[in-house]
């Protein structure tokens, strides 16, 4: 019988395995620099599961301090969502040597209905993860 694939959950939002190991290798990659990408799956009720996190361009001129994402991109995983692929449940981005909880300015830009989660990261790699909606915030220690 096969086994169950890993899952790791933060606040709302229930991560696959392949997708959560594509989010931190992101966001390990990108380092120094803040990484950013969209959360894509599956929502049901207060239930979400993300099924791929897709890394984007981060497209701020200063992306040590702070992310972008390209308005073309959130356009085209709009289509894709309502083409009836994997929902858009959110984003997700990094604080390099920096807290996993929202700023004020994530706190400002933030769209209601979408799940935000804060990697954050060091040279050594993940010192923890936030998730957050423009009401709720949740926070965890580093993940093994």
């Amino acid at each position: 019988m096969p086994s169950k694939p890993e899952v790791r959950a933060f606040g709302a939002l229930a991560f696959a395995a392949d997708a959560w190991d594509r989010l931190t290798a992101h966001c390990e990659g990108a380092y120094p620099e803040e990484a950013c990408g969209a959360l894509l799956g599956i929502e049901s009720g207060a239930a979400a599961v993300v099924t791929d996190a897709k890394p984007l361009p981060n497209a701020a001129l200063d992306r040590r301090r702070s992310y972008r994402l390209d308005p073309e991109d959130v356009c085209r995983l709009m289509r894709r969502e309502r083409s009836g692929e994997a929902a858009l449940l959110g984003f997700f981005h990094s604080h390099p040597d920096g807290r996993p909880s929202p700023s004020r300015t994530d706190r400002r830009l933030a769209w209601p209905g979408y799940h935000y989660l804060i990697v954050a990261i060091d040279g050594k790699g993940l010192l923890g993860v936030g998730e957050w909606s423009p009401r709720n915030v949740h926070t965890a220690s580093a993940a093994g």
